[in-house]
């Protein structure tokens, strides 16, 4: 995914959220650009050290932010955050016994769950986010 097509899927007006989504595309487009490069070997742990650490930041962000506004699915979206961790570490835990790991069935899996996820768990978000922004600026007025 490009810069300009992330900027423009990533931004559903929570410029935190927001950020970390961009964020995360180009530690993914990082994997790619290795992969192409025949530098894989010596990336591939780092990205996915940084994507386990970046990852655990921003879903803390995002279930915070859903907290406080009483998302109503904030259990399940939770269970997706925590599955998707335990995929990566055990993606880790592969690599570190030298397994053998296809980096581009890695980038499709990492592609796919971050479109997906994004497009179609965390836009439900936005869409509450905007909800209760608009029914706070209602009672204000």
């Amino acid at each position: 995914m490009n810069e300009s097509d992330s900027n423009n899927f990533c931004h559903f007006g929570i410029p935190e959220i927001d950020g970390h989504h961009h964020e995360l595309i180009k530690m993914i487009n990082r994997l790619a650009k290795s992969a192409n490069s025949g530098t894989v070997d010596k990336e591939m742990g780092r990205v996915l050290i940084r994507l386990v650490d970046y990852t655990k930041n921003h879903f803390i962000a995002e279930e915070k932010l859903m907290q406080s506004i009483e998302y109503p699915d904030l259990d399940i979206h939770k269970k997706m955050h925590r599955e998707f961790n335990n995929e990566i570490v055990a993606i880790l835990k592969r690599i570190r016994n030298d397994e053998e790991l296809d980096v581009f069935d890695l980038m499709n899996f990492l592609r796919d769950w971050l479109l997906n996820h994004v497009h179609n768990e965390d836009a439900k978000i936005a869409e509450v986010f905007a909800a209760r922004k608009k029914a706070l600026t209602i009672e204000t007025k």
